[in-house]
């Protein structure tokens, strides 16, 4: 269960930060980011709403003695899993109301963690950036137009796509088929194969430069070039196997789809699979053995196979 509260006011994050350690002793987990918050907690029993709307009523009255006022209009709750219905939460004598789905950072969460809400935002909002490209450049330059897309329509495809990578073919196939459309539309390009056009025009694949993004990151865990914490996230596999590189992770059990697809257990498979010869003296190399290295075993939505 997860409830994200806003604050009408701006102040400065040295203030907001005393928050955390408020809330510290009330069973919960809390995230600041500017001036917003978000707190989530598992909840299994009463006692836990209740520790819950305590939470939340130590917020107000926090913001009531820094003379901060709630904007209790961007406030919600979502409900994550299998938690019981009739659980109602307030803060500052204003019930929470409850979405299916909700926004956080730049990306659309819902009840089930399966970010097909996000996705179809997210390839929508793309295509019709595709539209105008063609529609309000002149040029018909394929040069140009390739810098176009990867300046206006990539990034909104891959913003915290670690997040978000999708395991789904469909969810795939959606968001591949807007590079694809994209491609297709070039002059000159309309009549040959997927493949061909990102080869002619120096693309890669959406998918895999999500699986490169996914290992870059899994590369600043395990190295310690983020304030991220490794034990969060992974630990070293103890094994006796020689072959390969030496710093494999373990691969945990999961039988919940949503954990076994996370970020913390999809990477563990091609990150252990890099070959023995992988390049990990720094970040700028690594990237570059990634950019000559064929990942192609990894991915779902193959385009040497026309399932594209």
């Amino acid at each position: 269960m997860t409830t994200a509260t806003q604050h009408k006011n701006s102040p400065n994050i040295s203030f907001i930060n005393e928050l955390a350690d408020l809330l510290g002793p009330m069973f919960v987990t809390s995230k600041l980011f500017a001036d917003d918050l978000k707190v989530y907690a598992e909840v299994l029993t009463t006692v836990d709403t209740d520790c819950f709307q305590l939470a939340l009523d130590r917020i107000a009255a926090w913001c009531s003695d820094w003379q901060l006022q709630i904007a209790i209009k961007k406030c919600c709750l979502l409900r994550i899993g299998p938690i019981p219905t009739g659980i109602d939460l307030y803060i500052n004598g204003s019930q929470l109301p409850e979405v299916s789905t909700a926004k956080d950072l730049g990306i659309t969460f819902d009840s089930h963690l399966s970010f097909t809400t996000h996705i179809s935002s997210i390839t929508c909002t793309a295509n019709q950036r595709v539209n105008l490209l063609f529609r309000f450049f002149l040029t018909r330059n394929r040069s140009v137009l390739v810098k176009a897309y990867v300046t206006y329509v990539r990034p909104i495809l891959e913003y915290n796509s670690v997040v978000w990578s999708p395991y789904k073919i469909g969810d795939v196939s959606c968001i591949e088929k807007v590079q694809k459309s994209f491609t297709k539309r070039l002059p000159g390009l309309n009549n040959l194969t997927y493949r061909e056009r990102l080869v002619i025009t120096k693309l890669d694949s959406l998918e895999l430069r999500r699986l490169r993004v996914d290992l870059i990151m899994c590369y600043k865990i395990v190295f310690r070039l983020i304030n991220v914490d490794f034990c969060a996230f992974f630990r070293f596999a103890l094994s006796c196997n020689t072959r390969g590189h030496s710093y494999k992770l373990f691969a945990e059990q999961s039988t919940h789809t949503v954990r076994y697809h996370s970020f913390a257990r999809r990477v563990v498979g091609p990150w252990n699979r890099l070959p023995a010869y992988v390049d990990f003296s720094s970040l700028v190399r690594f990237n570059a053995f990634l950019n000559r290295t064929d990942l192609s075993n990894f991915l779902l939505y193959c385009v040497d196979y026309g399932r594209c």
